[in-house]
């Protein structure tokens, strides 16, 4: 049985690489995602292998962590759930963001993926929802607020935040511009790798995004944005986090760098009322003015109301209308929410901006 293949990218198809290991062109079935995220061809790369064997043929599936593997095979372990079914579902989702979906119940993420319909979802949920601590961190938080959501016991305030219509939290900023990868995405505050903000509450980088994810994905319908007609994926971004006394987020905010402007895409409250989002974006500005940038810009959809008056008392003004550029977007990735705030159409981006 083949584990791990090593050695040089020959060339790509629809759903596969051709690894080139000493001579020898080895075809390795890939996710789309793992796909995107492989290097060139001439470039070398390493591949964690599950080999299936079968009567008439002998088929290799590559991935780029083990971690990967474990779910492709936890999967597979679900009735009605192949080959084909689970490279869909870590197309669509990333091992940390399905750890999140599968503990916390949410059947229309894992529906997203190609080929699962409601019922498969529900299956695979119900069957491996007790199962995915063991393959991922999930946030203790998220999975308190998905069971209160669907117990309906989640106070209104914070249930507007989880899906993004809360005034001052839920998804303030939608949007942004690429960059933000290698060495800059573990970039401290200031060099220090955290700072404290009022009440002990502590901000820092965030390594393990899933659980940021998984809210964008229930309020957004994505966790990629596009502006200029240039979609980027905020898994790509650096993302702070605001936690309290007990090491749980209250808020993220994912952004980057453009020269000498910082892009903040997206801030997310999930404990309103508690000046988390506000004591973050001084940390973003504290992150940014580190960096060397200028001028901090925000991205907001045209019905997100209590996004531009949280902004506005932040001292951000209002600098531009990109018309149609979420319609533009949705043509792209049409799981983008269609309604927002007080059942407005989304349709546009506005842009903020403020001096650092």
């Amino acid at each position: 049985m083949i584990g791990k293949l090593k050695g040089v990218i020959d060339s790509y198809g629809e759903d596969h690489v051709i690894l080139d290991v000493q001579g020898v062109g080895y075809v390795v079935q890939c996710s789309a995602r793992t796909l995107q995220r492989l290097p060139k061809p001439g470039e070398a790369s390493a591949l964690s292998i599950e080999t299936h064997v079968r009567e008439d043929a002998i088929r290799l599936y590559g991935f780029l962590s083990d971690n990967e593997r474990d779910w492709f095979r936890l999967m597979q372990a679900v009735q009605g759930v192949g080959a084909k079914v689970a490279l869909a579902i870590l197309s669509t989702l990333e091992p940390g963001a399905l750890a999140t979906a599968l503990a916390t119940n949410d059947k229309a993420a894992v529906a997203r993926a190609p080929g699962v319909g409601p019922k498969l979802a529900q299956r695979i949920c119900a069957e491996l929802k007790d199962k995915a601590p063991a393959f991922g961190h999930v946030d203790p938080g998220v999975a308190q607020l998905a069971g209160a959501l669907e117990s309906r016991k989640l106070p209104q305030p914070v249930a507007d935040a989880v899906a993004g219509r809360g005034g001052g939290g839920g998804c303030l900023a939608r949007g942004g511009r690429g960059g933000g990868h290698g060495a800059t995405h573990q970039a401290g505050l200031a060099g220090t790798g955290e700072v404290r903000g009022d009440g002990a509450l502590t901000i820092r980088p965030v390594e393990d995004k899933s659980a940021f994810l998984a809210v964008m994905l229930a309020s957004w319908g994505s966790h990629s944005m596009m502006i200029d007609f240039t979609v980027y994926d905020c898994a790509e971004l650096d993302l702070l986090g605001i936690a309290g006394k007990d090491g749980a987020f209250m808020a993220y905010a994912s952004w980057t760098m453009q020269g000498e402007v910082a892009l903040l895409c997206a801030l997310h409250s999930v404990a309103p009322g508690q000046g988390a989002a506000v004591q973050l974006l001084e940390g973003v500005k504290v992150a940014a003015r580190a960096r060397g940038a200028v001028r901090l810009k925000a991205m907001l959809t045209n019905d997100n109301m209590p996004g531009m008056t949280f902004y506005q008392k932040c001292g951000f003004r209002f600098s531009r209308l990109h018309m149609e550029a979420i319609d533009h977007f949705r043509s792209v990735v049409p799981s983008i929410v269609k309604t927002g705030y007080m059942d407005i159409e989304i349709h546009d981006a506005l842009e903020l901006e403020i001096a650092l």
